[in-house]
C-alpha cells in the first residue's frame, strides 16, 4: 500500500517523466501484444486439429525436376495404409475451385452464392476432428451429389431451420446437404468451404490429390524410414523410364517425403502447393521488432529513473538518516518500478482495444480484441512485471549507493561506470533507430521494385473476368456481343490469369531426356493482345488451327535444349497433345516475382474452351463499359455471378503480404524509433540535471548559450556517429537475408543507409538541441542557488 502511495506522490512530483514513462511503456506493451498475437496465429496453423501431431502429408518427388510436390497419384493413400504398419488411416483432398450455387426460393426467384467447393475422401472429417453440428459427414463424403457445408454458409444460404436435406444446384448438378460442420479457425490450410466426395481411381498418371496419413505416433523419422523401405513398382517404372532413378539415389531422395501437418504453413519448398503460406523470415523480422520495442521500453525506464536520480537522492538519503535500511529503500524503489509497468500494462489493454477497432487492424490476420486473447495477454502481463523488476534493479541500487553525508552536501559525482552505462544505452537506442529506419526503407524499395518491375507484357487498362460454364461453350456469341461495345478495344482468352503462382504443368521423356513445361492454353491473338515479342518462328495462325500450335519461352529452350531440335516439328502427345512447335517468345514473368521464370509452353487450338476472358478497356467512361460487359455476361449466363477485375489490381494483390509486412514493420518500427528517441530525451534530461551546476558556473564566467549547447551536444553526436557505423552492417545483413526470399530483388543501395542516418540525425538534433537549449538558457543564479 505504501509503495502505491509513494508511486502516486512521485508521479505528481515528476509529472513529465511519469507521463512519458507510463505512455511509453503502455504503447510498447500494446505493440508487443499485437506482434505476439499475430505470431501466435501463424505458429498455431493446424495445431488445433484432433490428431494434429500424428497427421502427415505425403509429398511426391516430381520426376522432371526432382522437387517434392504437394499433389500426387491417389493410389498412394491406399498403398500406404495397406503396406505401412505405422499408417492407421488416410484421406485425400483435391484443390478447391470457385463455383456458383443456385437456390430456388418459394416466390420463384433464385438466390446466387459464389463459394469454393472441394472434394475429399471419407476419413477427412474424422481424422481432423471436424465438429459436425448436424447430419452425417460420412454420407456427405461417400455418396454422390452430397455436400458438407460450414455453419457460416448454412446460415446464409438457408435462413432459419436445419440445412440438412435441403438442395442447392451448381454447374447443372443438384446437391443435397448431408452435413453441417462448425467453422474451423482461420489459421488452417483446410478452408471453410463446401466439401463433396472424392472418387479414388487406380490412375498413376493423374497427380490430382493431396494425400494425408494418420500415423500411429508422432515420430516423423520412424514413419519416413518405413515409407523409404516400401517397394512402389509403378513409381520405380516412372523414374527409370525418365532416367531419373540414378540421379534421385545420388541426391539421397526418396519417392515420398513425410511432412508434418503443422509444418506445412511455413514450408515454401514444395511445388504445386496451393495452401496458405507463411514466411519464417517475415516472422523473425516481426519478432525482432517486438523484442526491440520491449528492450527500448525497459531502457527508457532506466533512462528516466537515472535522469531523476539527482533530484531524488536527497529525499532517499534523508530517509537513510532517519533510520530506513538500504534494502527497504531498494525494495520500495523496485516496487515502484513494478507499479509503473503494471499501470502501463492496464493502459495498454485500452490501446489494444482501440487499435482492434481501427482501420490499422486490417494489417493483421485475426481479431486483436483483448477479450479474445486472455492467455497471451496474461503472458504479456507477466512480462510487464518482469520488466519492472529488471529495469528497476539498477536505478534502485544506484540511487541508494551513495553515502548520505556526501549526497546531503550535494557533492556526489557520476561514476565512470555510470557514464559508460549511460553512453552504452544511448548508443543502443541510436543503433536501433538507424537499423529500423534502414529496414523500412529497403522493404519499401522491394515492394516498389515488384510493383514497377517490367513483366514482359502489357498490364495497363486490361480487365479480366471468370467465364461461366455456359459462356465457355458459347464463345462465338460472347465475342459477337462484346466486340459491339464501344469501350472494348480488344479481347482475348486464356485458362490462366498472369500473376498466379499455381499453373498447370506436364512432363515426359523426349529423346531420352526428362522434359517439364508449365502450360497455358491461350486464344490465337494472345501474344498480340499482351504485347509479347516473338524471338523466332511464327505467331499462332487462325488458318492452321486444325491441331495444337505451340509457342515456348526462351527459358524452355535454354534449360531444355532438346526442345530446340523439335522446332518446326510436332512434339509428342504426352506433353501437349501432339502439337506443332511454331515459335519462341521472349521470357515473361507470368507468375509473381517470388518465382523464377520457368520453362513455359503456350498452346492454341480451334474449339478450345477457356476459363478467363481479357479486355482492353478504352479510357473515358470506364464504368459504362463495365456495365455493358455485365449486361452481356448476365444475358449469356443468367445463372452466373459477374465479377470484373483489372489486371494491374490483381497483380498488386499478389504482393499484399509484402505490403502488409512493410506497413507493419513501418508502424512498429515507427513506435520503436519514437520510444528510442524518448529514451534519448531522458538521457539528455539526466545530463542536464547532472551538469546543472557546471553550466551555471560556466555562464557566470562568460560562456555563451551556443557554447553551452555545443558542450552538451558534442558527446551525443559523437555517439550517433559511432552508432551509425555499427548499425549499417547490422541492417545490411538483416535485409540481405530477408531479400533471399525473392527471386527478383532490389539492390541494397548505399544511399539508403545515409538517408537513415540523416533522418535519425535530424530527429535527434531537434530532440537533443531543444533540451540543451533549455539548459543553456536557464538563469545561472537559479541553478547555483538550488545547488
Amino acid at each position: 500500500m505504501r509503495i502505491a502511495r509513494e508511486f502516486v506522490q512521485n508521479f505528481k512530483r515528476f509529472k513529465t517523466a511519469g507521463i512519458l514513462n507510463v505512455v511509453g511503456l503502455s504503447v510498447a506493451f500494446a505493440a508487443f501484444a499485437v506482434i505476439v498475437i499475430q505470431l501466435s496465429f501463424q505458429e498455431g496453423y493446424d495445431r488445433f486439429h484432433k490428431n494434429a501431431d500424428r497427421i502427415f502429408r505425403m509429398e511426391l518427388l516430381f520426376p522432371m525436376n526432382l522437387q517434392y510436390a504437394a499433389f500426387g497419384p491417389t493410389p498412394i493413400g491406399g498403398l500406404l495404409k495397406d503396406q505401412s504398419p505405422l499408417v492407421d488411416d488416410y484421406f485425400i483432398i483435391a484443390n478447391s475451385h470457385q463455383s456458383v450455387f443456385l437456390k430456388k426460393k418459394t416466390d420463384g426467384t433464385t438466390d446466387k452464392f459464389k463459394a469454393p467447393i472441394n472434394s475429399a475422401t471419407a476419413s477427412f472429417a474424422d481424422m481432423l476432428g471436424i465438429n459436425v453440428l448436424e447430419g452425417d459427414a460420412h454420407q456427405a463424403l461417400t455418396e454422390p451429389d452430397m455436400l458438407m457445408l460450414p455453419q457460416s454458409f448454412a446460415r446464409t444460404w438457408f435462413e432459419g431451420g436445419s440445412a440438412v436435406g435441403k438442395q442447392i444446384s451448381s454447374g447443372g448438378k443438384v446437391y443435397t446437404v448431408a452435413a453441417v460442420y462448425e467453422d474451423m479457425p482461420l489459421n488452417s490450410i483446410f478452408k471453410n468451404t463446401c466439401y463433396t466426395r472424392f472418387v479414388e481411381q487406380e490412375e498413376w498418371g493423374n497427380w490430382d490429390g493431396q494425400i494425408f496419413v494418420l500415423a500411429a505416433n508422432s515420430d516423423r523419422d520412424a514413419l519416413q524410414q518405413q515409407v523409404n523401405n516400401l517397394k512402389i513398382e509403378t513409381l520405380d517404372q516412372i523414374f527409370e523410364g525418365l532416367h531419373k532413378k540414378e540421379q534421385m539415389e545420388q541426391e539421397g531422395k526418396s519417392y515420398l517425403r513425410v511432412s508434418p501437418l503443422t509444418d506445412i504453413f511455413y514450408d515454401n519448398t514444395v511445388i504445386y502447393d496451393t495452401s496458405d503460406k507463411g514466411n519464417r523470415r517475415n516472422a523473425a523480422v516481426m519478432l525482432a521488432v517486438g523484442i526491440l520495442i520491449i528492450l527500448i521500453a525497459g531502457i527508457n525506464f532506466v533512462n528516466f529513473s537515472m535522469s531523476l536520480a539527482p533530484t531524488r537522492m536527497k529525499s532517499i538519503n534523508t530517509q537513510k538518516v532517519l533510520g530506513a535500511t538500504v534494502m527497504t529503500l531498494r525494495l520500495r524503489l523496485l516496487g515502484e518500478a513494478v507499479v509503473y509497468t503494471c499501470v502501463a500494462f492496464l493502459l495498454s489493454l485500452g490501446i489494444l482495444q482501440l487499435f482492434s477497432m481501427s482501420g490499422l487492424s486490417g494489417l493483421f490476420s485475426m481479431s486483436l480484441a483483448p477479450a479474445n486473447h486472455g492467455l497471451l495477454l496474461g503472458g504479456v502481463a507477466g512480462l510487464a512485471v518482469l520488466l519492472g523488476i529488471i529495469a528497476g534493479i539498477y536505478p534502485a541500487f544506484y540511487v541508494t549507493s551513495f553515502e548520505p553525508a556526501v549526497v546531503l552536501k550535494g557533492s556526489f559525482v557520476m561514476t565512470p561506470k555510470g557514464i559508460r552505462l549511460r553512453n552504452g544505452l544511448m548508443a543502443f537506442q541510436f543503433v536501433i533507430s538507424i537499423v529500423l529506419i534502414t529496414c523500412t526503407l529497403i522493404m519499401g524499395n522491394q515492394y516498389r521494385f515488384m510493383q514497377h518491375y517490367s513483366l514482359g507484357y502489357q498490364t495497363e487498362n486490361i480487365a479480366w473476368m471468370i467465364l461461366d460454364d455456359k459462356i465457355e461453350k458459347n464463345q462465338e456469341a460472347l465475342i459477337s456481343e462484346v466486340t459491339a461495345i464501344p469501350g472494348v478495344l480488344d479481347y482475348t482468352f486464356s485458362d490462366y490469369v498472369p500473376g498466379n503462382d499455381f499453373v498447370s504443368s506436364s512432363g515426359t521423356e523426349l529423346d531420352g531426356e526428362a522434359i517439364q513445361l508449365d502450360r497455358i492454353g491461350v486464344y490465337k491473338n494472345f501474344l498480340d493482345f499482351f504485347g509479347m515479342t516473338l524471338v523466332k518462328g511464327d505467331n499462332f495462325s487462325a488458318s492452321n488451327l486444325s491441331g495444337y500450335q505451340l509457342i515456348m519461352n526462351e527459358t524452355a529452350i535454354q534449360k531444355q535444349p532438346v526442345l530446340d531440335r523439335y522446332f518446326g516439328r510436332n512434339i509428342p502427345q504426352d506433353i501437349v497433345g501432339n502439337g506443332q512447335f511454331i515459335g519462341v517468345v521472349n521470357d515473361i514473368h507470368y507468375m509473381s516475382l517470388r518465382k523464377p521464370v520457368a520453362p513455359l509452353v503456350l498452346l492454341c487450338s480451334a474449339g478450345q474452351e477457356y476459363s478467363y476472358m481479357f479486355f482492353k478497356i478504352a479510357g473515358g467512361d470506364v464504368s459504362q463499359t463495365i456495365q455493358q460487359i455485365r449486361h452481356v455476361y448476365e444475358h449469356l449466363a443468367p445463372e452466373g455471378i459477374f465479377e470484373l477485375h483489372f489486371l494491374d489490381d490483381s497483380l498488386q494483390q499478389k504482393y499484399e503480404s509484402e505490403k502488409r509486412l512493410m506497413q507493419v514493420v513501418s508502424l512498429m518500427g515507427g513506435i520503436a524509433i519514437v520510444l528510442a528517441l524518448v529514451g534519448v530525451y531522458g538521457l539528455i534530461i539526466f545530463n542536464a540535471q547532472y551538469r546543472r551546476k557546471e553550466i551555471g558556473i560556466r555562464k557566470v564566467n562568460g560562456a555563451t548559450e551556443s557554447q553551452i549547447m555545443f558542450l552538451l551536444n558534442k558527446s551525443f553526436f559523437r555517439l550517433l556517429f559511432f552508432s551509425f557505423i555499427v548499425a549499417c552492417p547490422v541492417a545490411w545483413y538483416a535485409m540481405s537475408r530477408w531479400l533471399e526470399g525473392f527471386s527478383y530483388k532490389t539492390p541494397i543501395y548505399w544511399w539508403i543507409f545515409l538517408v537513415a542516418g540523416v533522418i535519425t540525425l535530424i530527429i535527434a538534433l531537434f530532440t537533443i538541441s531543444w533540451q540543451s537549449w533549455k539548459a543553456a538558457t536557464e538563469n545561472p543564479v537559479k541553478a547555483l542557488k538550488t545547488e
